[in-house]
């Protein structure tokens, strides 16, 4: 029942029928949330047919809105057609989006630019994401990146292992 109000909302918010103040946050919060939604259902054909073109559409407007989900997915989505879309993808890291954080780190691990694994990874970290927190761990033990510094890898791997990585468990166990 809450996902169809949810839909129902986002329906009505893109029919333009949705009452919005022009200065409110929240407001403009919300209906880049309904775009996201509905540009979900556009990709996946649920509930309407599907259309890439709706789909990215919406995710274009909520981008500019600066929701960071859809500056991740608006980029992905054009990363993913053959365009550039890293532009939005980075936009949305800077902001902290973690989906964007770890798009870029996998781009930089399949670059083999240590140095931005290490400083997407740092971000995860900050960010309380414990697959960045091992990953750092992997940087500081390896020294890729940064220089090496096993003693603080293995503070990582726990902090890691203990919010649940079972990568870094097991890498801890092996040090």
């Amino acid at each position: 029942m809450k996902r169809l109000l949810v839909i129902l909302r986002a329906v009505i918010l893109l029919a333009g029928c949705g009452a919005k103040s022009g200065d409110s946050k929240a407001a403009e919060q919300e209906e880049s949330r309904a775009m996201v939604e509905m540009a979900h259902r556009y990709i996946n054909g649920t509930m309407v047919t599907q259309d890439m073109n709706k789909a990215e559409e919406l995710l274009h407007k909520a981008a500019e809105q600066e929701d960071t989900i859809a500056m991740f997915e608006y980029g992905k989505l054009l990363q993913e057609s053959g365009r550039d879309g890293l532009i939005y993808i980075n936009a949305a890291a800077e902001k902290n989006n973690n989906d964007a954080l770890m798009f870029l780190l996998d781009m930089a691990q399949k670059n083999g630019d240590d140095k931005m694994v290490y400083k997407y990874a740092k971000e995860l970290h900050i960010n309380g994401n414990h697959t960045g927190t091992k990953i750092m761990a992997d940087c500081y033990l390896h020294g890729s990146g940064i220089k090496r510094d096993k003693g603080l890898a293995k503070d990582l791997y726990r902090e890691a292992a203990a919010a649940g990585n079972e990568d870094a468990a097991k890498t801890l166990k092996e040090l």
